[in-house]
């Protein structure tokens, strides 16, 4: 009976993962829609065929710097608790996350912590907690940029939110509540169904299921999260967190010089709409935010005097730019990690690339 109940269990875990992967992927197409609905394609065609794509070399340069500050940075949060890994794994984890982030939203974050758990045999629950203490510190530098475009464009950032969010999404309710009776009422089904079988089968746990390998999973995890407090240069590692942020301001300011309508904006633009990037991409759709960060950003330039078409070029442009990085520098993460042996071996058949310690 309890074999039958847990693949039971599987079964309808299983298939509400599908149903979300399709919800999200049709959220991603709705928006994209929305981002071009009212735009002329042979326009947009027009404005990418005269880009100037000298500046995509640079722009390459800086991204794949800012990826290695970043696992460098990792590195660092995991030398505390004893683990001294090489940066070529942890640059290689690192991608497969973010190509694994594309595709299932949120699962990026694990996907890289197991790929280092097979290349350095690291515990999966520290360095969970690592990226853990990552994406908080992610999260405040985010809100301190945020901080930052509204003291430099209170006016602009001010503007954009209440009349190119706030108002196109009560507008869009509107009509949806309208004219779209029968999905809305089909989602909220699916999604208290949803949330029923979640609780049904959460109260089948018990209080004193697994209860010890639950805590060892957290003390270890809780390790991962404070091992910041015990590294030695704190300066360098927020000397890093700081250039990581810079270069991504530059990977969105820099595609400004590829457009004769954007030549004129100034890094001040660049910090406001890398804020609206980063808010596109917070959306949990596939592809990186894809449509929302579309939409946002077009809609975004606008505020800048900087024509919809334009507009929809370059987030087609930059977007487009990112999602071949990660596909290619991901996709060789992928075939790394599927060769690589485990308890890091991997280390010794890479001949210790990038070894740093």
């Amino acid at each position: 009976m309890n074999a039958y109940r847990s693949t039971r269990s599987t079964r309808i875990h299983r298939a509400w993962e599908v149903l979300k992967y399709i919800l999200l992927w049709g959220l991603g197409l709705a928006l994209l829609y929305l981002a071009f609905a009212n735009q002329d394609f042979s326009d947009i065609q027009a404005i990418l065929w005269n880009a100037d794509y000298s500046w995509m070399s640079i722009i390459l340069v800086i991204t794949v710097a800012n990826h290695i500050i970043r696992a460098y940075r990792w590195k660092m949060l995991l030398k505390p608790l004893g683990h001294h890994l090489s940066l070529f794994n942890a640059f290689v984890a690192l991608m497969f996350g973010y190509l694994v982030h594309y595709a299932v939203p949120r699962l990026g974050e694990i996907s890289r912590c197991a790929a280092l758990n097979k290349s350095e045999d690291i515990p999966f629950q520290q360095s969970f907690g690592t990226v853990l203490t990552e994406r908080v510190i992610d999260v405040i530098c985010l809100l301190l940029l945020i901080c930052l475009a509204f003291v430099l464009e209170y006016q602009v950032i001010s503007e954009f939110f209440i009349e190119n969010m706030l108002l196109p999404i009560f507008s869009g309710l509107q009509k949806v509540l309208h004219t779209s009776k029968l999905v809305i009422g089909l989602a909220a089904f699916l999604f208290l169904g949803g949330l029923g079988v979640l609780v049904y089968y959460g109260k089948r746990i018990t209080a004193t299921d697994r209860m010890d390998s639950l805590i060892e999973f957290l003390r270890k995890m809780w390790q991962g999260m404070i091992s910041i407090w015990y590294i030695k240069s704190k300066g360098l590692f927020i000397l890093y967190t700081i250039i990581i942020w810079v270069f991504y301001v530059l990977m969105t300011y820099l595609w400004f010089f590829s457009f004769t309508q954007t030549l004129h904006l100034s890094i001040r633009a660049g910090i406001v709409m890398s804020v609206i990037g980063s808010l596109g991409r917070l959306v949990p759709v596939q592809g990186g935010g894809m449509g929302a960060y579309h939409f946002l950003f077009a809609h975004g330039l606008l505020l800048y005097g900087v024509s919809q078409e334009y507009g929809g070029a370059m987030a087609i442009l930059v977007h487009g730019f990112q999602t071949v990085y990660y596909l290619a520098i991901g996709g060789m993460a992928t075939l790394v990690v599927m060769f690589q042996k485990k308890q890091g071996t991997s280390a010794k058949s890479w001949k210790n690339l990038w070894h740093m310690k």
